[in-house]
């Protein structure tokens, strides 16, 4: 049994959700674990006594944020089999706003390569923020209260508060295909068939 096209984009936007959800929780987590961290830093000899749970933050955070670009990437790539004006705009948005998140994505997945600089994109790995004073590669993060930059380029925050504002659109999606398929009276063949 083949799957209709309309059974195809709700798979889609069921997967999209997901992994709206996914950075949302991935980001929500690297927030907590930035929270956890300033308080360490707050109280130098508090930070002494605590190094080993200090040490744990920091292998959670670098584990979560590549789970974070990972999430990211696989949305857009969902949103973008979605043939649905609003899944357009999601994305279009989204590029715009965070237009390196693919590049932070790829440094983080081949981080190893581009220590060896073999990357891809060797040039991009390295850059300067903050007005040229802080100079950071695709493996560093720079955080503080105010910001929270992957590779000194994707500001987690944003990312969260973009995917927040428009999680409705997102689980709309599902629910349009949902509505299609009802109305259809199609029987919901397995993904793949």
């Amino acid at each position: 049994m083949k799957r209709s096209i309309i059974e195809d984009q709700l798979y889609a936007s069921m997967n999209a959700k997901q992994w709206a959800v996914g950075v949302l929780n991935e980001g929500n987590m690297l927030a907590d674990i930035l929270k956890k961290q300033l308080e360490e830093l707050v109280d130098p000899d508090v930070f002494r006594l605590r190094r080993d749970e200090f040490d744990k933050l920091l292998i959670l955070q670098r584990t979560h944020e590549t789970f974070f670009v990972i999430a990211i990437n696989k949305l857009i790539k969902w949103l973008n089999v979605i043939d649905d004006a609003e899944a357009s705009r999601i994305v279009n948005e989204f590029e715009a706003k965070f237009p390196l998140y693919k590049n932070i994505r790829h440094m983080r997945e081949h981080d190893v390569e581009y220590y060896l600089g073999e990357g891809n994109k060797q040039k991009e790995f390295i850059v300067k923020v903050h007005n040229g004073n802080v100079v950071v590669d695709g493996s560093s993060t720079i955080a503080s209260e105010s910001e929270y930059l992957i590779g000194g380029m994707l500001d987690v925050n944003k990312v969260i508060k973009y995917v927040s504002e428009n999680i409705d659109a997102i689980n709309g999606l599902e629910n349009k295909f949902m509505q299609k398929i009802n109305e259809s009276g199609e029987l919901l063949g397995p993904p793949g068939s």
